[in-house]
């Protein structure tokens, strides 16, 4: 990169980056549970701020935590061997006995809850590392809600209205805006290997593996995305946290279907995206972008799966730009 590049190496306030988006998605802390898989579908959101009466944040929530809960009442449930129908009611009044405030917390990564509040002046580099760690959002929000008082040590109230939310799609649209000025053609036109963006440590799942299990294997992954596969390990789908927003306490019956089935009867049935070893660092940008995927699945010229490319080992490889 040019010494006299006007674009610094990702060193921009975050509040350049949320500028144009709405205010986060909020659901009040006493709404019941099952109403937050329709907040996030409104909001076409993973993630809303839990406010009180106030409109005032209390914690974040997302569908990670939506997912656990789910997984939690099937596991009690389950262990009551019942017959089906009466399992799936069972759960259903599991789930919607919930309020929301109950939700936040249910799924951690590495022991942190799954969102920051964060100042928008801190600049963006500063936040590459906690994505490429798996951090999946950030509560983008003035610099006066980050003043702790001197005497109790907490936070000022923050009205959730003047929050943003800042994703790693975000990073990579920025980034790619500025592609040239960021790296040279050499880096962009290395293949994915040579960037360091592959890894062979594939989450997956057989066709046959129902929706409930598949939801299991996200979980236990820590992961956002599976790959759904043949028992030759040819690629046939993907299932991500997002297909799984359509989970609600009146239709935990789903959970049976087959993942396949369970994808086409909510529409969410799609081909996947995928690329090879010798796929450029430039064009599985372009990849990411356009189909808004968080991983590319690596396959060899049979279609079948070797490896993933994601959105968090992107985050890794600008950190080191």
């Amino acid at each position: 990169m040019a010494e006299d590049n006007p674009v610094p190496r990702f060193r921009i306030p975050l509040a350049a980056l949320v500028a144009d988006k709405p205010p986060v998605a909020t659901v009040l802390a006493s709404a019941p549970a099952g109403t937050l898989a329709q907040v996030l579908d409104d909001a076409g959101s993973s993630f809303a701020a839990v406010v009180d009466s106030n409109g005032h944040y209390i914690d974040g929530v997302s569908v990670f935590d939506l997912l656990a809960r789910a997984r939690e009442g099937r596991h009690r449930v389950a262990e009551a061997l019942v017959d089906e129908d009466t399992h799936n009611a069972q759960l259903a009044a599991t789930f919607a006995a919930a309020s929301v405030d109950e939700l936040v917390g249910s799924y951690s990564i590495s022991g942190e809850n799954a969102e920051y509040r964060i100042s928008s002046a801190t600049l963006l580099r500063a936040t590459l590392h906690l994505f490429a760690a798996g951090l999946h959002y950030l509560l983008v929000v003035a610099p006066k809600y980050m003043i702790r008082d001197e005497a109790s040590g907490e936070l000022p109230p923050l009205p959730a209205r003047e929050a943003r939310l800042l994703e790693k799609k975000d990073v990579l649209a920025w980034a790619r805006a500025h592609l040239t000025q960021l790296a040279s053609d050499e880096q962009l036109d290395a293949d994915i290997v040579t960037a360091s963006l592959f890894y062979a440590n594939v989450p997956k799942v057989l066709a046959e593996t129902s929706a409930g299990d598949a939801i299991e294997e996200l979980y236990n992954a820590k992961t956002d995305g599976v790959a759904i596969v043949s028992p030759e390990g040819f690629l046939l789908g993907n299932f991500s946290v997002s297909d799984a927003k359509v989970v609600t306490a009146a239709n935990f019956k789903v959970l049976s279907l087959p993942i396949l089935d369970f994808l086409e009867l909510h529409g969410r049935l799609r081909e996947p995206v995928f690329v090879s070893k010798t796929t450029s660092l430039r064009a599985a940008l372009e990849l990411f972008s356009t189909h808004v995927v968080s991983r590319l699945w690596v396959v060899d010229d049979a279609t079948r799966v070797v490896g993933v490319c994601s959105m968090a080992s992107l985050m890794s490889l600008f950190f080191r730009l």
